[in-house]
């Protein structure tokens, strides 16, 4: 996408049964270790394109190495680890309305300000892929997996050629 990186200042929910398209090139800069991203009981597709400008980032306000200077600020402030909470993929443990998600070409970096990681993935079912995909600079640990078993229910959660560097914590 060309438009402007896409600030996200608080903890927005989007859910029951949603569509989610994120465009290749889409940016995500959170505002606040308290700033997250939850898709609950929704369908994502995140296919970023092979390209750098095509890729998907999920990311700190500071980082000015994509997107540019968001919180113009100049050179002042610089992206930490854990300078935003996460992404929270979670379907509330109903069968009837499962998370499905595929998400390709994407970076998650700079986020997991608190235990559950950059990326939280939560209940059963949930079936996941991701692939080609980047999770650096985390403050506690790319990503948490978490269930709360129920009969008959599962979780197919898959990596394909990702990297994971630079991360702390579990």
């Amino acid at each position: 996408s060309n438009d402007a990186p896409i600030v996200v200042a608080n903890a927005p929910v989007l859910s029951s049964n949603a569509v989610i398209d994120i465009e290749a090139g889409a940016i995500f800069k959170f505002e606040s270790t308290s700033a997250r991203l939850s898709l609950y009981d929704a369908i994502v597709n995140a296919n970023g394109g092979a390209t750098p400008s095509e890729r998907i980032t999920f990311t700190s306000l500071r980082d000015d190495s994509v997107g540019g200077d968001t919180n113009g600020d100049g050179t002042q402030t610089t992206p930490a680890r854990g300078d935003w909470n996460g992404v929270y993929l979670n379907n509330d443990n109903n069968a009837a309305t499962p998370l499905t998600g595929v998400f390709r070409n994407v970076d998650f970096r700079y986020g997991g300000s608190t235990n559950s990681g950059m990326v939280s993935i939560g209940f059963n079912p949930t079936t996941l892929l991701f692939e080609d995909s980047t999770f650096t600079q985390s403050a506690n640990g790319a990503g948490y997996v978490w269930q709360q078993s129920g009969a008959g229910q599962s979780k197919q959660i898959e990596f394909h050629r990702c990297e994971f560097r630079d991360n702390d914590g579990a």
